[in-house]
């Protein structure tokens, strides 16, 4: 009797020591996994050295934002009714898209990006698939025409 009651004692001892072996070695990779994905992403997404006086360049932006706003003007038709009509200035479009893609708003969604393009590269899911192209469209639609996700 008590050889028995050994015997199943020492096969559970074993049994919890290999789930355990698994549950952590499993636990492991994931984390190196998602360690290297994340510091491949990032290193991805920011291929641009950061201002080194952001300061001097927001003042700048906002005297350029000054320049390039669009102005209205209204004018009256024959009738006496107000007509309004938008005067866009003429801006140089890869100016603006390099003042886009160094802003805040252009390095967030340029990482998001291209954490979403590594993930897919890494799963090839109908999700991850999902996911990199939302984040990339929005940031293709910022960069391009300054509409920023709802």
């Amino acid at each position: 009797m008590q050889t028995k009651i050994n015997y199943l004692l020492l096969f559970a001892v074993i049994m919890c020591g290999v789930v355990a072996g698994n549950l952590i070695s499993h636990w492991i990779i994931s984390e190196y996994k998602s360690k290297k994905n994340i510091t491949k992403a990032t290193e991805d997404a920011i291929h641009q050295p950061e201002p080194s006086s952001q300061i001097e360049e927001t003042e700048e932006q906002a005297v350029d934002d000054k320049k390039t706003a669009p102005r209205e003007t209204i004018k009256l038709s024959p009738e006496g009714t107000k007509e309004s009509e938008v005067i866009e200035p003429v801006v140089n479009s890869d100016e603006l898209i390099e003042q886009r893609k160094s802003d805040e708003n252009g390095i967030r969604l340029a990482k998001q990006c291209s954490e979403w393009t590594v993930v897919h590269k890494d799963m090839q899911t109908k999700t991850s698939e999902n996911g990199m192209n939302k984040y990339c469209d929005q940031y293709y639609d910022y960069i391009s025409f300054g509409a920023l996700p709802k």
